[in-house]
């Protein structure tokens, strides 16, 4: 629009400028709730120095445009009707002021601000000659005056309460451009006896309620602040009974020693208001009266005593400016042993480790990813694992190791060439692995394997349904744990990364998802990533489903026990928990620029619950009430005394074969301890503390209650969790892992890159020491299914002679004696499954 303003005369474009001026003034009034009069809209068409708000108006300063822009240019020689319409224009914006001619232009083309500065002197000159009240006057004098509306362009902090809230900036909007403040008939809450004026004279001056103490001494404060900063010592509210015993007066607001010719300096702060009513009407000729006025009624008072004590009262012709220096985030302020004064110091707290001499970089922990909040202070937040570059040097000593954040190059904290919040965002032309989210490419050919996982799944599912053995007690433990290991070490050091990923690859696999990490599409973002992860548990319902529909009209639900069923639900349950908690991952991260926001920890650049992670996230709740309210339901079901139908209670049976008949809802807890570790671990990355307690309860409970059936299981049981939790004990010892990750004995290959240009770890004694706890469920499990194995083929090979004998006595009374009805078939399968009770399958233990 500037553009168009001074490249069209404004004869030509006047109705559409005309039409932008509204709807600025539209979005204004939008914008803030306030509703402004023809009169205080003029007024914030002003400049800020000249009391406005700086939202000019194109229209009316069209004509100063155009004749700058042509001057300047040398279109202003020879004839131009629209040069010389414009002049018209301007002169008469500017009218009882000294106007311009085309011979002016030609002379000493003027600049367009000095063209405008004149436009508005005309603009406040109207504004002001049209306000009768003395009050308004001493208004518009006092907000046009020197650094009055240096509160419009500070920048808002709002981490150190340096901003205002919205019903603040709508009230000093209002009584900055002179609008009602107060309703008719208001009184003030402290003095009831007084009325409240519209211009918000008695607000801001009630001496009740503390409020004006408070605001004088925030400004003394804040000037201390700035003495300390610059080596000023001083000393705050001095003079009482100094001169005189039993003087209470007080000259100083701030004593600065040494001020001149070594006397000490006294400095008294006040605040006045132009509408005070004993300077109101010199303030409404003349700005600074009602300031000129307090400062004589202080000098009065204070002078005399100053001279007494030997100190200089400091007058208004005295500028005092404070210097400060700067330090980067990370380093303070602080008096050097090295030079005389002030240098920034590394300031060393709970993360940052070290600090560069040059100020160039911070060394910060492992795992951190640090943004500088408007420059003045570090913000860490947890970095997911393999996302942000660690730099470990075992050879330089201690305190060489962690997260460097380099101030000219924040990006370069990002491992994999990643940039963004919380490095999330992936180079482009990258994509995200299916199981680790690390950045890689290939092409579109592999998606083809979406539909091999569909045909898998749903072929291994149909499998395991129709399967008809229960599992194996033994399995239970050892399930957990090699489900669980993966996940709660997640975000262990990145030492670990080069074992982590082999018996993830497993948990995968027995979670029917991909087997190993690998580039499915080409520029696969996150969130596809994460909606491909609920491809199993949606396939595997639809197929349990079809397949009770279908046996259901086979009326062949009593014929095989659904020990598939309970199977599918411990082999998919973790995964299905883990992805649905994993997308409502969202810490609140603060940017460069202070606004803080909820951001995905998979995808730092991702804002939660917007765009496309709202359908996702929202998908993710849907699942996360149904997994949670999976654990009721099968304590509801597995209780005996409840009514069931009975293919309700063969579907039971495979949740109770392995407990205690006292403990027979013990399924619930297995996924129970499931759904509470990963609640327990996801909100907290990198810190075992959570999880450790948990671990701790479920270790006591099983440990007393013993609800398996064999002893030999829960003493497995038992095993497993103190793995666990010796795992989990040794990385929150911080003293062991430091001790044996960065030791000068370490070997470590970090400085070496990868095919994809990230940085990794090489193998650590904290590895060695933790791979045998890692693969230990592994381990029990291999021994698992080798016994059930055996256990299968012994069964088939000798089967006991009860067993065959009820067999054969099973399938003499499932033939029908009698004429085939729908009745009968009814009645003959019901009796036929009431005698099949009696007959117990197999248990297949430890």
């Amino acid at each position: 629009m500037v553009h168009l303003a001074r490249s069209t005369p404004p004869s030509l474009v006047a109705e559409g400028l005309g039409i932008f001026d509204r709807d600025i003034r539209r979005c204004f009034t939008e914008c803030t709730s306030v509703d402004v009069s023809d009169v205080a809209w003029m007024q914030a068409q002003l400049s800020p120095s000249r009391g406005g708000l700086g939202l000019r108006s194109l229209r009316l300063h069209s004509s100063a445009c155009f004749i700058a822009s042509m001057g300047h240019f040398g279109i202003a020689f020879g004839e131009n009707h629209h040069l010389e319409q414009s002049l018209i224009e301007f002169n008469g914006a500017v009218e009882g002021m000294e106007g311009i001619g085309l011979q002016d232009i030609i002379d000493a083309p003027p600049h367009q601000r000095q063209l405008s500065s004149m436009i508005e002197d005309h603009q406040f000159k109207i504004i002001f000659d049209h306000t009768s009240s003395p009050a308004n006057c001493a208004r518009l004098l006092s907000v046009s005056s020197p650094h009055a509306s240096a509160w419009l362009s500070v920048m808002p902090t709002p981490h150190k309460n340096l901003h205002l809230d919205p019903p603040e900036f709508q009230m000093a909007l209002k009584w900055w451009l002179g609008l009602d403040t107060s309703q008719n008939g208001s009184s003030c809450s402290f003095c009831p006896s007084h009325a409240l004026d519209p211009l918000g004279h008695h607000a801001l001056t009630c001496k009740s309620g503390g409020d004006s103490i408070f605001r004088h001494n925030s400004l003394r404060d804040a000037f201390w602040e700035s003495c300390k900063l610059a080596c000023i010592a001083g000393q705050i509210e001095a003079g009482s009974g100094l001169d005189v015993e039993g003087s209470r007066t007080r000259p100083a607001d701030i004593l600065l020693p040494n001020w001149e010719f070594g006397k000490p300096a006294a400095l008294d702060f006040t605040i006045t208001s132009a509408l005070n009513p004993s300077t109101l009407n010199e303030a409404s000729v003349m700005a600074g009266s009602a300031a000129s006025a307090a400062e004589v009624r202080k000098h009065v008072a204070n002078d005399e005593k100053c001279s007494r004590l030997g100190w200089v009262c400091v007058l208004n012709k005295y500028i005092i400016s404070v210097e400060t220096k700067h330090c980067p985030p990370g380093y303070v302020l602080q008096n050097s042993s090295f030079d005389f004064g002030l240098s920034c110091m590394c300031d060393i707290d709970a993360n940052i480790v070290n600090c560069e001499p040059g100020l160039k970089y911070v060394l910060l922990k492992p795992s951190l990813w640090v943004v500088a909040v408007q420059d003045i202070t570090l913000k860490t937040y947890r970095c997911p694992n393999g996302y942000c570059i660690q730099i470990y040097n075992t050879s330089a000593g201690p305190n060489t190791h962690g997260s460097v954040y380099t101030y000219n190059s924040p990006e370069a904290q990002c491992n994999c060439n990643r940039s963004g919040v919380l490095c999330g965002s992936c180079p482009q032309g990258c994509g995200v692995s299916v199981l680790t989210n690390k950045c890689v490419t290939c092409g579109n050919e592999n998606g083809l394997l979406i539909l091999a996982l569909c045909v898998v799944v749903v072929t291994a599912t149909i499998i395991i349904v129709i399967y008809p053995y229960p599992i194996m007690a033994g399995f239970y433990p050892c399930l957990f744990a090699i489900q669980l290991a993966p996940l709660i070490s997640e975000e262990f050091p990145i030492s670990f990364e080069s074992i982590h990923p082999y018996l993830y690859y497993i948990s995968s696999f027995l979670a029917l998802y991909f087997p190993y990490d690998f580039c499915l599409l080409n520029n696969l973002n996150p969130l596809a990533s994460y909606c491909l992860r609920y491809t199993p548990p949606l396939l595997v319902s639809l197929t349990v489903v079809i397949t009770l529909v279908i046996r259901k009209k086979l009326h062949r639900l009593y014929s095989i026990p659904w020990y598939g069923v309970w199977t599918l639900v411990l082999l998919l349950y973790t995964q299905a928990v883990h992805t649905s908690m994993s997308v409502l991952n969202c810490p609140l991260i603060q940017d460069s620029n202070g606004y803080t926001t909820p951001r995905w920890y998979v995808d730092g650049t991702v804002e939660c619950f917007t765009q496309g992670h709202l359908p996702l996230a929202l998908f993710s709740i849907l699942a996360l009430v149904l997994e949670a309210g999976l654990i009721p339901l099968v304590v509801m079901i597995s209780m005996e005394k409840l009514k069931q139908p009975a293919w309700v209670r063969q579907l039971v049976q495979p949740l109770t074969d392995a407990f205690k008949e006292d403990w027979r809802w013990w399924g619930a807890m297995e996924l129970a301890r499931r759904f509470l570790l990963l609640l327990f671990t996801l909100p907290f990355p990198g810190n075992p503390i959570p999880p450790s307690y948990l671990l701790m309860a479920y270790l006591c409970a099983y440990a007393f209650i013993q609800p398996y059936k064999s002893a030999v299981v829960n003493l497995v049981e038992v095993a497993l969790c103190v793995d666990l939790l010796v795992m989990l004990l040794i990385v929150g010892d911080s003293a062991i892992t430091e001790d044996l990750l960065y030791s000068h004995t370490t070997q470590l290959s970090i400085s070496q890159s990868n095919q994809d240009g990230c940085v990794v770890s090489g193998f650590t004694r904290f590895t060695g020491l933790l791979t045998p706890f890692y693969y230990l469920p592994l381990l029990v499990g291999v021994v698992c299914v080798a016994i059930s194995v055996a256990s299968l083929f012994r069964v088939r090979s000798k089967p006991p002679q009860r067993e065959v004998e009820e067999s054969n006595q099973w399938s003499n009374d499932m033939l029908p004696a009698t004429p085939i009805t729908t009745n009968s078939i009814e009645l003959e399968l019901h009796a036929s499954y009431t005698q099949m009770q009696s007959v117990k399958p197999v248990e297949m233990t430890l």
